[in-house]
């Protein structure tokens, strides 16, 4: 069976290489320029909408993810946060049995599952945050970032009765460049500052993107 996830054409990861360099010189700087440049990080969890490219998007809908951020609040209105992230999808199950038949010898339906193909993401990303000044404890912002994206799919398995009539191991973990935006609101308790976010994600894959829309809430120290 042919994997989810073959793909030809990505962004050069060279320029991905040179975009995050970038970003960590103006963080940097600023450092150098200014005292009250704050770091800090923390975590962040929630669920995710797949946007799969056809006929993907007919096996895959919403999933979870959860990851690690680290912040570095260059000036009031603006700050560059470094993520880890890593998302996972489940296949249809129903829809995945619709892919095959098991017969006995005579042609008589028998009882089957079929397991596997859950589709995971893994990803660094580094973002710039722009902050709406609102004088309050809370804190509109939107947010730009771009990464690469470790794709994969698990194997798929076709049992019936407790023996293995099929195990497809699909390819390799693939690695593409992505890019994301999206939108939130901080808000500031003390020195923490929780906060809730949405961003569409899109990760370049052959003739279309493979995309989603994660919905998180976390927490920065």
């Amino acid at each position: 069976m042919e994997s989810p996830f073959i793909i030809i054409h990505y962004f050069p990861e060279d320029i991905m290489k040179k975009l995050l360099f970038l970003a960590l010189t103006i963080a940097m700087a600023a450092t150098g320029a200014n005292a009250s440049v704050r770091f800090g990080g923390g975590t962040h969890a929630g669920l995710s909408f797949g946007n799969f490219p056809e006929p993907l998007n007919q096996f895959y809908g919403m999933g979870y993810g959860f990851g690690l951020n680290g912040d570095v609040d260059i000036i009031p209105a603006l700050a560059l946060r470094l993520n880890l992230d890593y998302s996972r999808f489940g296949s249809d199950k129903d829809k995945l049995r619709g892919l095959f038949s098991v017969t006995d010898a005579q042609g008589n339906p028998l009882p089957f599952d079929a397991t596997g193909l859950d589709a995971s993401i893994f990803s660094g990303t580094a973002n710039a945050i722009g902050r709406i000044p609102t004088g309050s404890a809370v804190r509109p912002y939107g947010i730009f970032g771009l990464g690469l994206y470790v794709l994969k799919a698990s194997d798929l398995k076709v049992t019936s009765s407790g023996q293995t009539l099929l195990e497809q191991p699909v390819a390799d973990a693939i690695t593409r460049f992505g890019l994301n935006l999206g939108a939130g609101t901080e808000f500031l308790v003390g020195p923490t500052r929780l906060f809730v976010e949405a961003k569409y994600v899109m990760i370049f894959t052959d003739d279309s993107t493979t995309g989603n829309i994660p919905i998180t809430v976390g927490v920065a120290f």
